[in-house]
């Protein structure tokens, strides 16, 4: 079944004073925490269903800000879980991913399972051709590649390619920007 990223999701938990919203797609909280924020969680939503057809539960904060940002949600997730991919649409050196994997390494060093992974845009400028793009960003399979590599799981993500119906650089039918 092709699978269309559509821009409404399941919600879980909301606390509405926070800074984060928990979300999900299944009734099971997971092993496996992942950050992210922004179209990403499309992306995330995305991967989240491909890794549980693996076996694989994995629950999503989707943080609403960032300054402020909720750390006692981000740090209760991991003390839970053990383990961390932070994600992010700007580039590694200097994201947001990167200062949250900091934090975390230093005010929850004793409950990670294994060192914390970020999945980022290259510390190069962004290109502007169709060709160059595919491999620039970052989309479900990489994601899911890259929690397969966390839990030492070949994961097969190449369905994920082909179950798309739009260009790698377009996230559904409803989405009208920015060009």
């Amino acid at each position: 079944m092709p699978f269309e990223i559509s821009p409404s999701y399941h919600l879980g938990r909301i606390n509405k004073h926070s800074l984060c919203v928990y979300l999900h797609s299944s009734a099971s909280y997971s092993k496996r925490r992942i950050t992210g924020s922004h179209i990403k969680v499309f992306e995330v939503l995305h991967a989240i269903e491909f890794l549980e057809t693996n076996g694989i539960s994995a629950e999503l904060i989707n943080l609403r800000s960032i300054k402020p940002i909720d750390w006692e949600m981000i740090f209760s997730s991991v003390h839970k879980t053990g383990r961390l991919l932070a994600l992010d649409t700007g580039p590694e050196s200097g994201s947001i991913a990167g200062e949250i994997i900091s934090r975390v390494s230093t005010n929850c060093f004793e409950a990670l399972k294994q060192a914390p992974r970020r999945l980022t845009l290259p510390d190069i400028p962004t290109p502007t051709s169709l060709a160059l793009t595919k491999v620039f960003y970052k989309r479900a399979e990489d994601i899911g590649d890259v929690v397969g590599s966390m839990l030492g799981k070949d994961l097969d993500t190449s369905a994920l390619q082909l179950q798309r119906k739009f260009l790698h650089d377009v996230p559904g039918d409803w989405f009208k920007g920015p060009f």
